[in-house]
């Protein structure tokens, strides 16, 4: 039932795009499993020469994100939207998901796409931004991590049947530790939890699974092992899950490991959990106004470009925590 709710609830807005006029040409190249290990489309913008590669990341809605994917290679850069699960051949559920062909797509996409060269960045959103830190955390490939309304923890995952509790990563066979959501006991969460309500609300059944604090130790996701840049963007308004909170626990870590490379949160104060710069209504859902959200999207899209500009020329250092009351 909750996996349905939350399948349901969780769109692949935070990775829309429209269609935009006098688009750049970009080539759009399948990835499959047969061929390749892993499941994508691979988009290459014409005549491109960038020493950096990006891997889009979808959240909880499964999939391909093949929009997002496309719009990150017209501002330039080769980009792989990865799936991950809920494609042919891949798990069909966000449980147990196996790490390995997400590492061997970002060691393809470095060796074949950059000529083993250049820096491969990841960037994702809700579930993809875990997904992301994690990988980055765990392979030096990767040159850097973008991530919207991120976690700091690996969390259970959203199967089939949700007991017994498991991990939503698996790595060389094994499950990644991870915080397993308190008992579904939906009174105890007000109104804002009906799954048929408006807007229903999820943030609450997040913050107290997160007072685990034995689950939230082993949890914990290395950022400090992350071989570059790590730019967060959270929505302080957000009712999903408490994203804000869960950067700054990031920002504090890499700051208690002395991480050499640039490592900024921004929090935008009316932004809700889908921060995205083409915002419409439905961005409201778990958070924030649309105008809030739409301008968040704005700046954080543009701080995300200025940090790939930086990295494909240089190698930016600074760091920090930022409110953007503005946006």
């Amino acid at each position: 039932m909750l996996r349905r709710i939350i399948l349901g609830l969780i769109p692949l807005l935070m990775f829309i795009n429209p269609v935009q006029a006098e688009e750049p040409a970009t080539s759009a190249t399948p990835l499959t499993l047969d061929e390749h290990g892993f499941v994508g489309t691979l988009f290459v913008p014409e005549g491109h020469a960038s020493s950096i590669a990006i891997m889009v990341l979808g959240g909880s809605e499964g999939g391909t994100p093949a929009q997002r994917g496309r719009a990150v290679a017209e501002s330039g850069y080769p980009t792989v939207a990865l799936a991950y699960f809920d494609e042919p051949g891949l798990p069909s559920h966000l449980d147990m998901v196996p790490l390995e062909p997400a590492r061997d797509a970002i060691r393809w996409l470095r060796e074949y796409v950059l000529g083993d060269e250049g820096r491969v960045v990841l960037i994702g959103g809700s579930k993809g931004a875990e997904l992301a830190l994690l990988l980055g955390s765990l392979d030096p490939a990767v040159g850097g991590v973008v991530a919207y309304a991120p976690s700091h923890v690996v969390f259970q995952g959203i199967p089939e049947d949700f007991w017994p509790p498991r991990s939503s990563w698996a790595y060389e066979g094994q499950p990644v530790p991870f915080v397993p959501f308190v008992p579904f006991v939906p009174y105890k969460y007000g109104p804002h939890f009906n799954p048929f309500a408006e807007e229903p609300e999820f943030l609450a059944l997040y913050r107290e699974s997160l007072t685990q604090d034995p689950f939230v130790e082993q949890a914990a996701i290395k950022v400090e092992n992350i071989n570059g840049p790590v730019l967060l963007f959270s929505g302080r308004r957000d009712r999903m899950w408490p994203a804000t909170d869960m950067a700054n626990q990031i920002i504090e870590r890499l700051k208690a490991h002395e991480h050499p490379h640039l490592h900024e949160h921004h929090a935008y104060e009316e932004a809700g959990h889908i921060i995205h710069e083409h915002a419409g209504e439905w961005s409201t859902r778990f958070g924030g106004t649309v105008e809030a959200n739409r301008q968040a999207g704005e700046d954080a899209r543009q701080r995300t470009l200025n940090v790939f500009s930086a990295l494909a020329n240089s190698h930016p250092t600074n760091s920090g925590e930022h409110d953007e009351p503005g946006h």
